[in-house]
């Protein structure tokens, strides 16, 4: 009984995990990075929401960083710098990084953050934060809350929305190829088989996704530029100008930059996780001067980001198709088995079998339990549906990122 019960049953479970589709959440980066989890969700999730709103008012980032695993080789500073530029690239903004291991702490400032937050300044807002507050959670508040003060008392306006209008003037068609190898870095073989990969890409999903490398920005930020390069070249496709262009400028350990900018349906296709996780897969091809290897890399990448996004893994028509397949080859398999056993009779004990011993008890005997338990982890970050957009210069909605190596 108990296998004519198992087959059909293993097979609709094979059934089952064979049509589910799989989802991968992946972290976007945050504002509030506590990777000692001090904080409860609620408490997160609010200094979170005051961090963007810090910075959606301002235009600076605040970040807040604590953490008890940093890797001795790399300095409290550094790390810092690193989770912001992860963040926000160049953009204006600090970062106040709390190494709770080594009882270090560390002031990361960029771009006019420097003269927002000067040193001395710096000190006032950690003692701000760590004075007289009595948990973590007042603590990063008390930062934040300083941070914006010590904003206001520099002068920093708060930003104004105002209706944005994307540029008539921009070109309808693309003028350029997808590849623009500006800084010389492929062959001619190379950059004609990197162009064959992302048109192939391209059409699929019906966008353009693109690689540009240059020697130089100008008096642009990198953002700035790969957005321009991007709208003022025509690149994408349909009414919302749907694609990706990733810009590589070469240069010296630090001074290396790459630039993702993403437009129309191709912003929802990658988070800001995803864009981090992507440009740290291209650095060491980078690094060992492979670009074709990178560029390919970048392409492939994206490649499975757009099939995850605009092509669903099953359809719902094959679902019954595949639940019926299971239950006829479990009929199958079960009417087999049960045909060699046509001389079996049911059994309610074992009597019949224990020939010369003699049975004097019987009972039943709970002898051991083994349980299992895996805690489930907080989700403390958004994930998927897409990473944070900015309006470029051509009035056009971009997302993307960037980061320097």
């Amino acid at each position: 009984m108990k296998k004519r019960i198992v087959s059909p049953l293993l097979a609709l479970i094979i059934c089952l995990f064979s049509v589910l589709p799989v989802f991968a959440v992946t972290e976007r980066p945050l504002h509030i990075i506590d990777e000692n989890g001090m904080l409860s969700e609620s408490e997160f999730d609010e200094l979170e929401e005051l961090a963007c709103d810090i910075e959606n008012r301002y235009g600076y980032t605040v970040l807040f960083c604590m953490s008890d695993y940093i890797d001795s080789s790399v300095s409290t500073y550094d790390y810092g710098k690193r989770q912001f530029e992860r963040l926000a690239g160049s953009a204006n903004g600090v970062a106040l990084t709390i190494n709770t291991k080594e009882e270090l702490y560390s002031f990361y400032v960029s771009g006019d953050g420097e003269k927002v937050f000067p040193e001395k300044v710096q000190d006032e807002v950690l003692w701000a934060a760590y004075d007289k507050p009595d948990s973590y959670y007042d603590s990063i508040k008390a930062y934040l809350k300083a941070a914006e003060k010590q904003l206001k008392a520099a002068g920093v306006t708060e930003i104004t929305t105002v209706p944005v209008t994307v540029d008539p003037n921009l070109p309808t068609e693309r003028l350029l190829p997808l590849v623009v190898d500006e800084a010389k870095l492929l062959s001619d073989e190379e950059e004609k088989e990197l162009t064959e990969r992302l048109e192939a890409i391209s059409d699929r999903f019906e966008l353009d996704l693109a690689v540009v490398t240059v020697t130089g920005f100008g008096e642009k930020t990198p953002e700035a530029f790969a957005d321009d390069f991007y709208d003022y070249n025509g690149y994408g496709r349909g009414e919302d100008a749907d694609g990706a262009l990733l810009v590589y400028k070469p240069g010296k350990q630090g001074d290396r930059r790459l630039q993702l900018s993403t437009c129309g349906k191709a912003i929802e296709a990658f988070s800001d996780g995803d864009i981090s996780y992507i440009l740290g897969c291209l650095k060491d091809d980078i690094i060992d001067e492979n670009y074709i290897g990178a560029f390919k890399s970048f392409a492939d990448l994206s490649e499975k980001k757009f099939e995850a996004e605009f092509e669903p893994s099953v359809s719902l028509f094959w679902i019954p198709v595949c639940l019926a397949v299971g239950f006829f080859a479990a009929f199958i398999i079960m009417k087999v088995r049960t045909n060699s056993l046509k001389s079996v009779r049911k059994k309610t004990d074992a009597s019949d079998y224990a020939s010369g011993v003699a049975i004097t008890g019987r009972n039943d005997a709970f002898l051991y339990r083994n349980v299992n338990k895996t805690p489930i982890p907080k989700n403390t970050g958004s994930g998927g549906g897409g990473g944070g957009t900015h309006i470029s210069s051509s009035g056009r909605s971009h997302g993307g990122g960037g980061t320097s190596f």
